[in-house]
């Protein structure tokens, strides 16, 4: 039931960028790289992820994201649907803050959870062209909802490349 609700979030996102041509915006798609701190004794890992973003309005767009990580003995799979708001639009130099939730896929050892949890986050992206930036970005993800200690932190600066198409 929890994935439907994420593979429909993310289809329906993927529908409002193709028929979404009364709304002027670009659709973008691209790799993330970044370290998640998971909460415990495990320290720092990388985190590898994909990325389909539309830009609703100048100052309004919405993300879909799939990650990837591994510590210890676990691995974590977020399929993530966020909000974000850039309040001095999307330029060249574009600050940003934002949320949502999402669909959490966890294996340590032979135990396999899956559950709902939600992340907030601030970023800053330079894009001097269309297909190519930079960006920093913090979040903090709590992969379980009803355990909110579980939360860690992600942060990562990368340069990106992207494929955008205006809708």
């Amino acid at each position: 039931m929890r994935i439907c609700l994420v593979y429909t979030s993310l289809i329906a996102l993927l529908v409002l960028g193709f028929v979404g041509h009364g709304v002027a915006g670009q659709l973008t798609i691209g790799a993330k790289a970044s370290i998640y701190d998971p909460p415990g004794e495990a320290g720092p890992t990388p985190m590898l992820g994909a990325y389909v973003s539309y830009s609703i309005t100048q100052y309004l767009s919405a993300e879909g994201a799939v990650e990837w990580t591994q510590y210890d003995n676990t691995t974590l799979i977020p399929m993530t649907v966020n909000m974000m708001y850039h309040p001095l639009g999307k330029k060249v130099f574009d600050p940003y803050i934002g949320g949502g939730g999402g669909y959490y896929y966890e294996k340590t050892g032979d135990d396999i959870e899956s559950t709902i949890g939600c992340q907030s986050l601030i970023g800053l992206k330079w894009n001097p062209t269309q297909d190519f930036g930079v960006s920093f970005e913090a979040k903090y993800i709590i992969p379980d909802v009803k355990k909110p200690s579980k939360g860690g932190f992600s942060y990562g600066g990368a340069i990106t490349g992207t494929m955008t198409t205006r809708l």
